[in-house]
């Protein structure tokens, strides 16, 4: 399906296909052409088939609160093993990046609370066969939190 863009404002662009329907797509800071042509293909109209509005289970005037009668997203683990709760909790990639420039440089400091962080969370989820419920898992980390060790952004 051919697209052409015909709008663009700092917050969107409208997006117009072919088949005469057209989507607007927001803008996001710091992305390339690879995303919003990413963006293009996911918005493009799909294959529908027609619905008699006598079995539309919608009717005009429907109002409600957004989400609400949506099911829960299920498709989450309930449970857990010790390295999926250690990844929630390890310190991001780029903290771990930014304390090894600065150790190779000489200031080992920020080095140093990052492998204390590490040392926390391996303690509190050790390598065994143990498996944590969502909830395990929120009080961990909300202690992991409250202590000195952890290391924040």
């Amino acid at each position: 399906m051919e697209f052409k863009i015909t709008e663009m404002t700092t917050l969107d662009m409208k997006v117009e296909y072919d088949d005469g329907t057209w989507a607007s797509i927001p803008s996001s800071v710091g992305e390339d052409k690879t995303y919003y042509l990413t963006m293009i293909q996911r918005y493009q109209p799909k294959p529908t088939t027609e619905v008699s509005l006598a079995d539309h289970p919608m009717k005009i005037g429907d109002e409600g609160t957004v989400g609400e009668g949506v099911p829960e997203d299920d498709s989450a683990p309930s449970e857990y093993d010790y390295g999926a709760a250690r990844a929630v909790c390890y310190p991001t990639i780029g903290l771990q990046f930014d304390a090894l420039y600065h150790a190779r440089n000489g200031d080992s400091s920020k080095q140093t609370a990052i492998d204390a962080h590490i040392a926390m969370v391996k303690a509190k989820f050790p390598n065994d066969s143990t498996m944590y419920s969502l909830s395990a898992l929120d009080t961990a980390l909300t202690e992991l939190k409250a202590d000195s060790k952890w290391v924040d952004d």
